[in-house]
Parts: structure tokens; C-alpha cells; sequence
């Protein structure tokens, strides 16, 4: 049985507007389709237990360093009879007869053989985001400049960015390994001189991922949700939603699988929830090109098996495909929600989903918190330009708030949107040859 907001709160679907603006967010995670081993694994459930301690390093031992070489055979081009004083006279005489130079060979057997396998954007159990492409690994707040890597041994090698806190400009190794579905790294050498020492670091057991990691566990690496982030839905409630938890105002639900080709996760209800405490929940979710929208689409099942068995709510029809209601939009929290008075006396009450100023009212549908703008739909009942569309760029000076309304009567949101005019360099003119205008909290 699918539930959405309306249902919670005793109320009938209307067809119309919806509700608040939506916000600007990255594109859906959708992992690339190749054909890598790494990518199809990708496309499974990622269960959460909770097991592993952080993956750590000791000291690597003095002869590591021998350990490991590169194998390489230099390329050299002869003649088939023996080499004398005249004859090497006559190759230098005859460069055309000669074989090119060994170094005009390429010869690098480091560089990589394909993508890296293990690119994306992952959370490990402690909550440290990672974010890894071929250029860097970034780890929270730290960054590894990749220099190579082995898609068939399973490491990469890369520098210590010069301003991470620890160990800057030295060297780490990295190895990764698949347990089934689910990715594990090890960080088995993090203080190398060189490349060439952290190569040679290559004491990870793969066998064991409880203490393989010179003593320590491993560390699990689970794909980024695609919706996690902080909301607000179409009736006024707010979400806060990680690859644990998905929670709705004072409700929680504790995330045990989700799956972001499909878009779905599975949550038990908290115990202490109001409603239907310590069930079981299916949240499906989808994207219209603009807007998140989520569906709730199981609340009461008896287990896991039994909300992942639910089917999937109707993503084609956002009207009534939640169980005969609406989906539920999710918007970005506007950031500059309040209560103002600008400089020339007039009142602005800006909210989620709508900004008031006077008697007109601007139903927003569109918010970009990072570039600090948004969209509304003009109210059909007011005085200028009825129905059409404004975009609202605000910016901080000082710490005094302005906004410019840049466009006003834009046929369309696509149009208003594309209305980027407002110059936040020169507060005097550039809000189309006039000033902005200060907004002063009440």
C-alpha cells in the first residue's frame, strides 16, 4: 500500500501547482553503463551492516622497496652481422639504414590499460565522503593525486596533495578489492618517499578484510545515494537523507538497502515513531528533468522482504501514481526564507514555495542556493504581468541583503532562467540599469 504526504496528513490530492520550489542539486547519480567488472557490480543492492573499523597503515619494512620492479626490456635494433669499428661508421654515416634510438620507443609499462574501475562518488561507514576519478582521489578534506593504476591487480598509486594535514607530498598506495557486491579499499601505504616506495608497499590481504589492512579491517566504500541532501516537500516538511537514514520532520527510517539504477530504498521504521513503529518501509523516488519526487510507496510491511517486494510506485504518473495520490516534490531549502522590509518601505515575505511583496505574489519553482537566484511563476491575480515569469537574484554585501529582479515578464521559466544580466559587482546599476534593493530582516 503506497502512501504520500496527503494521506499522512488526512488530506485530499488537488490537482494544480504542488508545492515549493525545487532546488538546483547535481545531476542524478546514474554510474556510467561500460562493460568493467566494477561498473556491473555497481548495479546491486548494497546492504549496510556495520562492522569495520577505519583501514589504516604501519611502517613499511626496509627491504619493501626491493620488493617490487617494474619488468621492462629495452628494444634495440642490430644488424644481423657482427658489429665492427667501420660498420658502426657506416650507421653513423647512414642514418636512414639505422633502427630508431631505444628512447624513441615507447616503452612505459606503468601507463594505465583502460578507466579506472573504481570511479565515482562513494561514503565509507564513517561518513567521510570520497570522490575518485582518474585525476584524484579526494577523501573528505584530503586529495591523493593519482599517478597510475592497475584495473587487474587492484591499486592505484598516488601523491599526497601538498596541503592535506598529514604527510603532504609523499606518497600512498591504494588497493580495493570486491567482497560480492559491496567495494573495499585499504590505504596500505600513506607516508612512501616516492612512486617507486609506495608500488612496493604491497602487503594487503585481500583474503581478509577484518585485519588484512597491515592489522586493521578494510574499509567499506558504498556508491553516494543518489538523493541524499537536506529537503523540504510540498507540504512543509523537511527531510534529511544519507545512506543510513531517511528522516521526515521527527520521524525516522533507518536505511537498510537502496539502489539508485532503480531508485529505491528500503528503511525499517524507527521504534519510536508515531506511526507504524519498528515496520518496515519502501521509498521510491524519481526525477522529472527538474525536481526530485518521492513515494512512500510501503509504510506498514511486516519485514524487508516484504517492502522490497512492494511494487514500485507509478514514476509516469506524478498526479496519482502514489498509490492513487501524488507523488511528493522535494525542494532545496531556500535560503533566504524570512520576513522583510526593504528600502523603499515595502514588505517581502519570502517562503518555500512562494515570495510576497505587496499585494503580488511569485510562486517559485525553481532554487539555486549556490548561485543565488530563483524562478517564480507570477500570480495570476496580480496587477503586472500576470502568469508570466520573474527570476530573483539576491547577493550579500557587507552583510546587508539585496535582490534584483532581473526579469518580470519572461514568457516561460526557460526564459526567465536564461536571464543572467544581473551584474552582483555593481549594486548602484546593475540590476538593468537600476539599483538593487536592500532587504532588511523585520
Amino acid at each position: 500500500m503506497a502512501v504520500s504526504r496527503e494521506t499522512c496528513l488526512g488530506v485530499t490530492p488537488t490537482p494544480g501547482r504542488g508545492g515549493g520550489g525545487v532546488g538546483v542539486v547535481p545531476a542524478p547519480l546514474h554510474p556510467r553503463r561500460g562493460a568493467t567488472r566494477m561498473d556491473m557490480q555497481r548495479r546491486l543492492l548494497f546492504p549496510l551492516p556495520l562492522l569495520l573499523l577505519i583501514a589504516c597503515t604501519g611502517e613499511k619494512s626496509d627491504d619493501s622497496s626491493d620488493s617490487q620492479t617494474d619488468s621492462q626490456e629495452d628494444s634495440e635494433a642490430t644488424d644481423d652481422s657482427q658489429v665492427t669499428d667501420d660498420s658502426a661508421k657506416d650507421s653513423e654515416d647512414s642514418p636512414d639504414d639505422t633502427a630508431p634510438p631505444d628512447d624513441s620507443i615507447p616503452t612505459d609499462d606503468t601507463a594505465p590499460a583502460g578507466p579506472l574501475e573504481i570511479q565515482g562518488r562513494w561514503f565509507d561507514d564513517y561518513g567521510t565522503a570520497h570522490e575518485i576519478n582518474q585525476d584524484a582521489w579526494q577523501m573528505g578534506n584530503s586529495r591523493f593525486l593519482v599517478s597510475s593504476w592497475d584495473n587487474d591487480a587492484d591499486y592505484l598509486i598516488a601523491q599526497n596533495d601538498s596541503i592535506n594535514a598529514y604527510f603532504p607530498g609523499l606518497w600512498s598506495r591504494f588497493d580495493w578489492t570486491m567482497s560480492g557486491s559491496t567495494l573495499y579499499y585499504c590505504q596500505i601505504a600513506y607516508d612512501a618517499a616516492d612512486a617507486s616506495a609506495a608500488e612496493a608497499a604491497n602487503g594487503a590481504d585481500f583474503t581478509d578484510l577484518i585485519a588484512g589492512c597491515n592489522g586493521f579491517a578494510w574499509s567499506r566504500l558504498r556508491p553516494q545515494l543518489e538523493i541524499r541532501g537536506s529537503w523540504v516537500d510540498n507540504w512543509g516538511s523537511s527531510h534529511t537523507i544519507s545512506e543510513d537514514l531517511w528522516a521526515i520532520d521527527s520521524s525516522s527510517f533507518h536505511i537498510s538497502q537502496y539502489d539508485n539504477f532503480s531508485h529505491y530504498a528500503i528503511a525499517q521504521n524507527d521504534a519510536t515513531n508515531a506511526w507504524y513503529p519498528a515496520f518496515w518501509s519502501r521509498f521510491d523516488w524519481t526525477w522529472n528533468g527538474s525536481s526530485y519526487y518521492y513515494c512512500q510507496t510501503a509504510y506498514d510491511a511486516a519485514t524487508e522482504a516484504d517492502a522490497l517486494a512492494t511494487a514500485a510506485a507509478n514514476s509516469s504518473d506524478l498526479l496519482t501514481g502514489c498509490g492513487g495520490f501524488s507523488w511528493s516534490k522535494l525542494s532545496a531549502p531556500l535560503a533566504i526564507i524570512g520576513s522583510y522590509t526593504d528600502n523603499y518601505g515595502s514588505s517581502h515575505d519570502i517562503a518555500q514555495d512562494s515570495w510576497t511583496m505587496g499585494n503580488s505574489v511569485f510562486h517559485i519553482e525553481l532554487v539555486d542556493n549556490n548561485g543565488n537566484f530563483l524562478v517564480a511563476q507570477n500570480d495570476a491575480a496580480n496587477s503586472y504581468n500576470p502568469e508570466l515569469y520573474s527570476r530573483f537574484d539576491w547577493t550579500f554585501d557587507q552583510g546587508t541583503l539585496y535582490y534584483c529582479q532581473i526579469a518580470y515578464d519572461a514568457a516561460d521559466l526557460g526564459t526567465a532562467l536564461q536571464n543572467t544580466t544581473a551584474a552582483r559587482a555593481d549594486l548602484a546599476a546593475g540590476c538593468n540599469g537600476f539599483a538593487w534593493t536592500t532587504l532588511t530582516p523585520q
